[in-house]
């Protein structure tokens, strides 16, 4: 069984659940693990939760931070939200990838920053 049919699978498991082990794979160090992922945290009629990737921004891949950058419309005003609630660590993983993010912005062609 691949990695997409044992998520397939999973999605039959209680939200909450489903949720931690979504935040789980985000901590694995493999791309492929952390790609399912972050498609399935992003899926608007199911889990739609950019606030999981927020959270553990720090532990994501290369690959993973560029579609984070990619889209950071969807991601910086998650990340400014909590560096004004939640715990030590997610404000830290938020300040860290509001900073990458926007070293970015001087590089989008927009004319600004």
């Amino acid at each position: 069984m691949g990695l997409r049919e044992t998520f397939r699978i999973l999605r039959s498991a209680p939200d909450a659940e489903m949720w931690r082990y979504l935040e789980a794979a985000l901590q694995e160090p493999y791309e492929e693990i952390q790609s399912i992922a972050f498609d399935l945290l992003l899926e608007k009629k199911e889990f739609n939760s950019p606030e999981i990737i927020v959270r553990n921004y720090a532990g994501l891949l290369p690959s993973l931070r560029k579609r984070v950058r990619e889209s950071k419309h969807l991601f910086l005003p998650v990340a400014r939200e909590q560096t004004r609630r939640g715990t030590e660590a997610m404000r830290q993983n938020a300040y860290r990838m509001i900073e990458e993010v926007d070293e970015d912005s001087d590089d989008d062609g927009d004319g600004g920053g």
